[in-house]
């Protein structure tokens, strides 16, 4: 016959009085087992009343709450620099002919952003084509192709 879930409670209290005795004595691995058989006659107790909680999923993916301020800082830094690495050719064309990319979509009659999407690669949530009119008249001004290989967000018939 079972035990039953007082007693289960008593036992868990008499465990956690043995681990602060035996964080008193400093015995910290006797402690831990202690504390480990504490929790577990208080989990066996609260089940058999009915009050345990649906165990949560793990989480299968790191999100930026996870990691520590340095880490967040040090993923920003080099995605910021891979970013920057992938569009130096095309800046450095523009920049040959006197453009900045700001002036360029000026020039191009489209707004920076506009521009900016469509140098991102496809698939990216917020990817757009350029349309190829557009395209062909960077190609005028800059000398940068007007084709696929040279726009990652793709170009669209007008």
């Amino acid at each position: 016959m079972p035990l039953p879930p007082e007693e289960w409670d008593r036992l868990a209290d008499e465990y956690e009085a043995k681990a602060r005795a035996a964080v008193e004595a400093g015995d910290v691995e006797g402690a831990a087992r202690e504390a480990r058989r504490a929790r577990a006659a208080r989990g066996v107790a609260r089940e058999l009343r009915g009050e345990v909680l649906q165990p949560q999923p793990a989480h299968g993916t790191v999100n930026s709450e996870m990691l520590s301020a340095d880490h967040r800082l040090a993923l920003s830094e080099s995605v910021a620099k891979a970013r920057k690495l992938k569009d130096k050719v095309f800046r450095e064309a523009i920049r040959a002919r006197g453009y900045t990319t700001n002036t360029l979509a000026q020039a191009a009659q489209m707004s920076p952003a506009a521009l900016s999407q469509a140098r991102k690669k496809k698939g990216l949530n917020n990817s757009r084509p350029i349309r190829r009119s557009k395209a062909q008249h960077i190609e005028k001004l800059t000398g940068w192709p007007a084709d696929e290989a040279h726009w990652p967000g793709g170009i669209i018939e007008d």
